[in-house]
């Protein structure tokens, strides 16, 4: 997503359109980041309430 963003600015955009070029790229890298740090956070929290789960079932056998 990031790439194709890139190479449509550079492809569409002026030469002096530089800081929005940045802003746009850093804007878009940001929410990237933010969306999959937030998954990896979400999916171990699951997998520590799952553990846990399981951990209580296998004692109660």
């Amino acid at each position: 997503m990031l790439s194709l963003e890139t190479a449509m600015i550079t492809q569409f955009g002026d030469e002096s359109d530089t800081v929005f070029r940045h802003v746009m790229i850093a804007s878009t890298g940001g929410s990237i980041c933010f969306i999959v740090l937030s998954m990896a956070v979400f999916m171990i929290l699951l997998a520590t309430k799952s553990l846990k789960k399981l951990k209580n079932n296998s004692s109660e056998v």
